[in-house]
């Protein structure tokens, strides 16, 4: 991986500060890029080789491929025009075009980059492509590859069936909701994805970035890049919520982090979902309320950087202030390396985390897909149009 190099050595050769390198620097070993060696001859080294890495993974690293924020500044002269949250016509534009060019990059690797074959790799992959659609919530080839999928899932638990045949794909960049009435199976679906031994796939599979997770346990799952942020959290009494949190990101990291860049990211990420600083040295949910226990899983994925987050019921139990809170940090979350699926059974949670898909699940299958439409004609109309009159026990009834 070549010799490491100090900061002040990269920002020499560069013509850069010390201060703008460290920072990008930084960046890049939270994404997993460089490494820090420490040490008389320590410094920077490559984490991984240059032709595995794509220059989508560098630039995401850096925060710079979100098209929509500059697109809209240079359309309204407003550098502050756009938040990621509200009501935006050109948003799902710029998503999609975004999602394009990531896919575009994801072609390119550094080392192409470095000898100058990029503008071939650029033909070969825009030869293929067709001017994109903009219209309707249908996915197009044009989008980057999904990297989440669910095929034909069927689920049991404790020998009562589920799931029935359920499939799903996400991908990169995309914000999708799943929907539905009491006991259609929203839960059962999270927690088989993660693998929970209650859950039994009888077939079906599930891809994370095409490979097949069903032979992972929960915790291989995790440090694949998949994430459940659960409705119910369990408290752990004994366990410090800075032990838990440091733990977990060194798994997840696959190397060790220094105490010092571990508090800073903690804070860092403390602040924006406004939780006080001792919160990190209390147990593990024991004794929150909703909206801390709910703030917590937020900041998990904030710091884990999952590949695949799954939301479950994320807006249960939270007042109007803790909701705009945690959107807050579910929309700061969202990015083109990143698939989110919101589990939620009322509209509220979609009036803050703005999803291109909606999905409504009833009896263990998905039986209508859509836009963000969808989900206030369902806060309009209810699930009765779609799924049929609704038992109290929570199950569709059926005609005699």
């Amino acid at each position: 991986m070549g010799l490491p190099l100090p900061v002040r050595e990269i920002a020499k050769r560069e013509k850069l500060t010390p201060v703008y390198v460290e920072k990008i620097l930084v960046n890049l070993r939270k994404a997993g890029l460089v490494k820090s060696l420490r040490g008389v001859h320590g410094g920077y080294v490559m984490a991984l080789s240059p032709k595995d890495i794509s220059v989508a993974a560098v630039l995401s690293a850096l925060g710079q491929v979100d098209l929509g924020r500059d697109l809209c500044s240079r359309f309204t002269g407003n550098s502050n025009a756009c938040v990621h949250n509200g009501d935006c016509s050109l948003r799902p534009v710029w998503g999609l075009l975004t999602r394009y060019i990531y896919g575009f990059l994801q072609q390119i690797s550094v080392e192409q980059l470095l000898k100058g074959e990029a503008g071939v790799v650029a033909d070969i992959h825009l030869l293929g492509a067709k001017p994109p659609d903009m219209i309707g919530t249908e996915r197009s080839h044009f989008m980057s590859a999904p990297f989440f999928e669910i095929k034909d899932l069927h689920v049991s638990v404790e020998g009562k069936k589920i799931l029935h045949g359920l499939n799903l794909t996400v991908g990169a960049g995309e914000i999708h909701a799943i929907m539905g009435p009491n006991g259609s199976g929203k839960s059962t679906l999270s927690y088989a994805v993660l693998g929970h031994p209650r859950y039994i796939v009888e077939s079906g599979d599930i891809l994370l970035q095409g490979e097949s997770l069903l032979s992972l346990k929960p915790n291989e799952r995790a440090v694949k890049g998949l994430f459940l942020g659960f409705q119910y959290p369990v408290a752990v009494p004994g366990v410090s919520i800075v032990n838990f949190l440091r733990t977990a990101m060194k798994n997840r990291r696959g190397q060790d982090i220094s105490l010092k860049d571990f508090r800073k990211e903690l804070k860092e990420n403390m602040k924006v979902l406004k939780m006080d600083a001792a919160f990190a040295n209390r147990y593990l949910n024991e004794g929150f309320s909703g909206g801390e226990k709910k703030r917590l899983e937020i900041l998990q994925m904030a710091l884990l950087h999952p590949v695949m987050a799954i939301l479950d019921e994320t807006d249960s139990g939270l007042d109007i202030d803790a909701l705009r809170i945690v959107s807050d940090g579910i929309n700061r979350l969202a990015a083109p390396t990143r698939g989110i699926l919101l589990i939620t059974h009322y509209q509220r949670l979609l009036d803050y985390v703005k999803p291109q898909f909606v999905h409504v699940l009833s009896e263990g299958k998905i039986v209508r897909s859509g836009g963000p439409e969808l989900a206030l004609e369902l806060e309009s109309k209810g699930y009765e149009w779609l799924t049929g009159p609704v038992s109290a026990a929570g199950g569709n009834v059926v005609a005699s």
